[in-house]
């Protein structure tokens, strides 16, 4: 699977705070917008674009709802998650 890196308009992930400038897409050759999922590589926080170009943390119900309407999408998301957290926990890094 091939991978495109784009840099973005720096943001502050919610839950860490710590400021993101980078997003790597899956399955498009341009940058996210407003929508597009993404997993805080500091803390593995499940996030989305919004409009401005900042974050926003995925509520429980917009989780259920992503995993429902577009099963792929969250599929992936809960993969970046799990790769994140089982690489903190390899540094005993927390969160």
């Amino acid at each position: 699977m091939e991978s495109e890196d784009f840099h973005v308009k720096l943001a502050a992930c919610p839950t860490c705070g710590k400021v993101l400038d980078g997003a790597m897409s899956l399955h498009h050759k341009e940058p996210p917008a407003a929508g597009c999922l993404t997993a805080c590589i500091y803390c593995g926080t499940a996030l989305k674009f919004d409009a401005e170009g900042g974050l926003q943390r995925l509520s429980d119900d917009d989780l259920a709802e992503i995993a429902l309407e577009h099963p792929a999408a969250f599929s992936l998301l809960l993969k970046a998650q799990n790769v994140i957290g089982s690489f903190l926990q390899s540094k005993r890094i927390k969160p």
